[in-house]
């Protein structure tokens, strides 16, 4: 009989508790995510030791939850793979720890994975890769341009000098009144929990002024090294202006 080629994998790189088993490196069997995105709301972002504690929290669970979806235990296992960074330290912590833990337990083989790369290779399970190729990474606290010119071949041509996207628009959505995630309210048009007139009457004025965000970023070198600090607080100049001006109750 053939043993199956089945890889428990683990990811706590930042707010998510994520503990998934894939075989033959593209069929997802389970993948089992524990947000903490309500914990973090009171703070209008990520807090690391918060992160950390429901890391401790959540580790176990998902990870028996994910075998016991994907019909398989420890003894099926052909690996264990983790994110080793980048990312929060005391998260990625929790993570490459329980992994350690499980691949020595078992005698299994414990693969490393850079987060970034992770995130580059995810898309192949939507499309195959055709290299030359580039890839847009806009991951929490890191958004980069990285051009692939065959597979493991990595050369970052651009990156954010400060924030990354996803920060910006946090700290921004701070200052508008948004709650965390603001990224995601932002990009969707609609915050959660809102209903379209309430959205329209109050909150469109608020978003649109999120969109030059991105228009005012200029490539300042041959790098594509790209500033966020001048946007926000463009932002919060043009937020505070408007807000004397404009009622956003009506």
């Amino acid at each position: 009989m053939v043993k199956r080629n089945l890889i428990l994998a683990f990811e706590s790189s930042c707010d998510e508790t994520s503990v998934a088993v894939i075989e033959d490196g593209h069929h997802v069997l389970s993948n089992i995510v524990a947000t903490q995105i309500a914990s973090h709301q009171r703070f209008g972002g990520v807090v690391p030791e918060v992160a950390s504690r429901h890391h401790i929290e959540q580790i176990t669970k998902c990870t028996k939850e994910a075998l016991e979806q994907a019909g398989v235990s420890y003894q099926d296992l052909t690996a264990v793979t983790v994110t080793y960074g980048p990312g929060l330290v005391g998260s990625l912590l929790i993570g490459v720890t329980a992994a350690k833990t499980i691949a020595w337990a078992h005698q299994l083989p414990l693969v490393p994975v850079n987060h970034m790369a992770g995130h580059l290779y995810a898309a192949r399970f939507v499309s195959d890769f055709t290299y030359p190729m580039l890839g847009l990474l806009v991951s929490g606290g890191h958004t980069e341009l990285v051009y692939m010119k065959e597979e493991h071949d990595y050369q970052i041509i651009g990156e954010t000098r400060d924030d990354a996207a996803g920060e910006a628009y946090d700290k921004v959505g701070r200052v508008m009144g948004i709650n965390y995630p603001a990224g995601k309210p932002s990009i969707s048009g609609q915050p959660r929990g809102m209903t379209p007139s309430t959205f329209r009457g109050r909150w469109k004025k608020r978003i649109t002024l999120i969109s030059p965000f991105l228009a005012l970023n200029r490539p300042l070198s041959t790098r594509f090294i790209t500033p966020t600090n001048g946007a926000k607080f463009w932002i919060n100049m043009t937020w505070r202006r408007v807000s004397s001006r404009v009622s956003l109750t009506s």
